[in-house]
C-alpha cells in the first residue's frame, strides 16, 4: 500500500495530500483498502469474538 513516505509542514497539508491520493485511486483500489484495514479488526474472518458483559451499577450518593 504505502509506496514512499512523505513529510509535510502542517496536518493540513497532510490531509490536502491524502485527499488527493484517495480521489486518484480507482474504486477497486479504494475497495482493496477497505478490505486490508478490515483484516485488522477483530473477528474479520468469520469468527465471532468472545466479549465482555455489560454491567449497570448504582450506588447511592454518600451526602446527598
Amino acid at each position: 500500500m504505502i509506496e514512499e513516505l512523505e513529510t509535510f509542514n502542517s496536518f493540513e497539508d497532510a490531509e490536502t495530500a491524502e485527499r488527493r491520493e484517495r480521489w486518484e485511486m480507482s474504486p477497486t483500489e479504494r475497495l482493496e483498502v477497505l478490505e486490508h484495514l478490515r483484516s485488522y479488526s477483530p473477528g474479520s474472518n468469520g469468527e465471532t469474538t468472545q466479549r465482555l458483559c455489560r454491567v449497570l451499577e448504582s450506588v447511592e450518593c454518600p451526602w446527598g
